[in-house]
């Protein structure tokens, strides 16, 4: 999740490795986007239901991109945490991808709070902060920076539009590929967890009177599933799944 400890990290070491000119993602991986983008979008059934988010997909069957998956995974997920941020609770969140000419146009809006125009590229700021006028803050932090620069080295780009108190447009456009033949190393890629809120089961807490020990209140599996095989060798790692638990 964008706002959560573990993709801050992760966009924190992106950006480095980035702006020192190293690339980490493939690009000789073909992926069906119509399928992907589904799979990502059904990843997040429960916290949108849980929030009360009317969230909508529509657009083609089949469209294939260049791309790196996880790439992929990086940019979309990105806005759609954005979005439901957004949103909250009782929103709406459409999401299409259709084809025009040789490109591949994805949009993700929502119903939030918007911004001004003059915040458009503010937002691509690292670590940028916007305050719309119902006094909410925007804090993208690192996420639409690094969007950008992936999008960039795919030859992509990415458009926001907004009507302050009223909506925001995220919009992707990507080099359409058309597969010739059988391609190697032609994926159809699906994201192996489930919908958030039923990834398995917490990490079993233990205890070394000798390491040092972090305590961390957090209700998502995967985060803290993330925390515990990065930082377990040299700390012991406690949770507790909620503010009252903690």
């Amino acid at each position: 999740v964008i706002n959560t400890l573990y993709a801050k990290i992760v966009n924190l070491l992106d950006t480095e490795m980035m702006e020192q000119g190293i690339i980490f993602y493939s690009n000789d991986i073909i992926i069906d986007a119509c399928q992907t983008l589904c799979a990502i979008i059904n990843h997040y059934s429960i916290i949108v239901r849980k929030q009360e988010i009317h969230l909508t997909y529509s657009g083609d069957d089949s469209l294939f991109l260049r791309i790196d998956p996880s790439a992929f995974h990086k940019i979309i997920n990105t806005l759609l945490n954005n979005a439901i941020t957004n949103a909250g609770e009782n929103g709406h969140i459409d999401v299409m991808i259709v084809c025009r000419g040789n490109e591949i146009v994805i949009t993700i809006s929502d119903d939030g709070a918007g911004f001004s125009c003059d915040d458009r590229e503010i937002l691509f700021l690292p670590f940028s902060r916007i305050k719309n006028k119902r006094g909410k803050i925007a804090d993208p932090g690192l996420g639409f920076y690094v969007v950008k620069q992936i999008l960039a080295y795919y030859k992509g780009s990415i458009h926001l539009d907004s009507e302050e108190n009223k909506r925001a447009v995220a919009k992707i456009v990507l080099p359409l590929y058309l597969p010739e033949g059988e391609d190697i190393g032609t994926v159809a890629w699906v994201p192996e967890q489930g919908p958030i809120g039923t990834l398995g089961h917490f990490p079993k807490e233990t205890y070394d009177r000798d390491k040092p020990t972090l305590f961390f209140v957090q209700d998502t599996i995967h985060l803290v599933s993330s925390m515990h095989k990065m930082l377990s060798t040299d700390f012991n790692i406690l949770y507790a799944r909620d503010g009252k638990e903690g």
